[in-house]
């Protein structure tokens, strides 16, 4: 019984995975991104993908268990056109 259950959790175990050693987050988030194409999905319909955008900024925020950078996430779209209402006014992300 214990070979069974050692196996299977062995089987699901997530591969190591090495992160970008030169990845710079400062450039990254140095302006924002605009939608160059994009699809309806089950959370954002149609009527939401006008003027979508998303603006990065690293905090001084701490996040429990995590030691880097905390980078904060404001999404924007208009909704209905592309002067439409801000879908996000209150930055729930």
């Amino acid at each position: 019984m214990y070979n069974i259950l050692l196996s299977s959790v062995l089987a699901f175990t997530c591969p190591f995975i090495q992160p970008m050693s030169n990845f710079n987050t400062t450039e990254y988030i140095r302006s924002t991104w605009y939608i160059q194409q994009q699809q309806v999905t089950g959370y954002q319909p149609e009527n939401t993908l006008y003027c979508v955008a998303q603006t990065l900024n690293q905090t001084t925020d701490t996040v429990p268990f995590f030691s880097g950078p905390v980078i904060s996430v404001f999404n924007y779209a208009n909704v209905d056109n592309v002067n439409g209402q801000s879908l996000n006014m209150n930055n729930f992300t």
